[in-house]
């Protein structure tokens, strides 16, 4: 029982980290938020997840802030002894993503796959509970 647990909080690890790599790859490298062809100007008739998709395009240091963070929360996750601080950053970062999909209507199911994405981050924060226990509990012992 002990194997599949190790091995469940392995893979509770592995795929959101990847995730959170893929995702930086993709706004550092791609072009995930500029293959829009509406402008500033058309904003009364767009509606808001194409708003969303307008702002985030327009705003180059914030989508260099994200990936930077989803990149360093990824690298984190990847590896047991950092996945604390990993999975506290990549919980950050996913639930504005996620918060933000949700305010803006995009579909239902991308709303529910961050939900999802936020739980296995809630969850490395409870396998490594004891580790967080004591990074946030300070017990002076004079």
């Amino acid at each position: 029982m002990q194997r599949i647990l190790k091995i469940f909080e392995f893979l509770l690890r592995l795929f959101p980290g990847l995730f959170s790599l893929w995702a930086s790859f993709i706004k550092l490298v791609g072009n995930q938020f500029t293959g829009s062809s509406f402008k500033l100007e058309d904003i009364e008739i767009v509606n808001s997840s194409k708003m969303v998709f307008l702002f985030y395009g327009n705003s180059g240091v914030y989508i260099y802030t994200v990936a930077v963070l989803q990149l360093i929360g990824g690298a984190l996750l990847l590896y047991k002894k950092t996945s604390l601080f990993g999975a506290l950053i990549c919980l950050i970062v996913f639930t504005n993503a996620m918060l933000v999909t949700y305010a803006f209507n995009f579909a239902p199911g991308l709303v529910m796959f961050f939900a999802l994405l936020n739980l296995s981050y809630l969850a490395t924060l409870l396998f490594s509970y004891k580790k967080f226990k004591h990074l946030l509990i300070y017990k002076n012992e004079d």
